[in-house]
């Protein structure tokens, strides 16, 4: 359950603690079941009611001097959500080696999938990331205001680096340096299972 809400964080770059501190306003980093429900179901909505109960369960503090109903624990949630981006506590190891962000997500995050012609989608990528720098493009901006509008969460998910098929079509920037075939290929690279393009 931990790993399906750091995928869906992940993917979206959702910080999590902003949600949890209006219930917390002595900071003390508890708070109460419902509360916790109420934040995780802001920020992950995705997730089912049977598995937010699981993660409240988990996160609960059992010790006696713990001030009912404040017993959630939400810093321990945060610390494990946010360990997808970093490893806490860093400063307290200088010479660890940091994982990239995002590697212990390797089964949740969606990857490109094989196509037919594999020598030709490597050469493309080439030349799109060629013509991307030499033209000052970026890519993902072009994108974005298809992702972000208000009428995309009835597409695809809303800040999740996916668009449908036609917005694609409709806001890539290398339509005439790229033809027919392999635009099809790129578009059977990067396709989801759902049937969104993930850019």
């Amino acid at each position: 359950v931990l790993q399906k809400v750091q995928a869906y964080i992940f993917t979206r770059r959702i910080r999590v603690k902003d949600s949890f501190l209006d219930f917390d306003p002595l900071r003390c980093g508890r708070c109460s079941s419902h509360q916790f429900l109420r934040a995780l179901s802001s920020v992950v909505p995705v997730i089912k009611p049977l598995e937010m109960k699981l993660l409240a369960d988990f996160y609960t503090d059992t010790r006696d001097n713990i001030m009912k109903p404040q017993v959630v624990c939400y810093l321990h949630f945060i610390r494990a959500v946010d360990s997808v981006f970093t490893v806490p506590d860093l400063e307290k190891f200088p010479t660890l080696k940091v994982p990239r962000p995002g590697s212990t997500l390797d089964g949740a995050r969606d990857t490109p999938r094989p196509c037919e012609d594999e020598e030709t989608v490597q050469q493309v990528l080439h030349r799109l990331a060629l013509l991307t720098k030499t033209r000052g493009v970026v890519f993902r901006t072009g994108f974005q205001d298809a992702e972000r509008s208000l009428d995309t969460s009835l597409l695809c998910p809303r800040y999740a680096g996916k668009v449908t098929e036609m917005q694609f079509l409709q806001h890539f920037p290398f339509m005439q340096d790229v033809n027919g075939y392999e635009l099809n290929l790129l578009l059977q690279r990067y396709s989801t299972t759902a049937g969104d393009v993930n850019y």
